[in-house]
């Protein structure tokens, strides 16, 4: 995972994206590549909305006016497509731990995937393959594969 996330370098081998090698030398170029990991520790700002959290990575350093409404009815959509109907103007800290897992997904997923990487997921999972996401699942019992991912 944190090779893949350019966290870490790889020290040998061939990482390979749709058949094509690839470099991943840190995390800028993993999100480039579109690889998107979702850790057991939730990276939220629990005191911000859902909708805060999902785009916050996409708002511009030099903009001074946040669109509330777009980002709310984008984020509505988001959550919807996953089939979750989480409030998007909520603070993070009032929702359940699932909602705030659901909310990490939607924020991954608020960018471009080609490659999702979650560690001990929910069953999220199964509208995300229906989507053309690749999915690495990691559980403490093992290698699994979802059925058709």
């Amino acid at each position: 995972m944190k090779v893949l996330s350019g966290a870490h370098q790889k020290d040998r081998g061939t990482i390979r994206i749709d058949g094509q090698p690839v470099a991943i030398n840190n995390p800028d170029d993993s999100k480039r590549l579109g690889i998107g990991i979702i850790y057991q520790e939730f990276s939220l700002v629990p005191a911000l909305s859902v909708a805060d959290n999902i785009y916050l990575d996409h708002l511009d350093q030099d903009s001074f006016l946040v669109r509330s409404k777009t980002l709310n009815r984008q984020a509505q959509a988001l959550l919807a497509d996953l089939g979750f109907a989480i409030e998007p103007r909520a603070r993070v800290l009032d929702l359940s731990v699932a909602h705030q897992q659901v909310v990490e997904i939607a924020k991954a997923l608020s960018t471009t995937l080609n490659v999702l990487i979650l560690d001990e997921p929910t069953a999220v999972l199964q509208s995300l393959k229906q989507q053309g996401v690749t999915i690495i699942y990691i559980s403490r019992i093992g290698w699994r594969k979802f059925p058709d991912c």
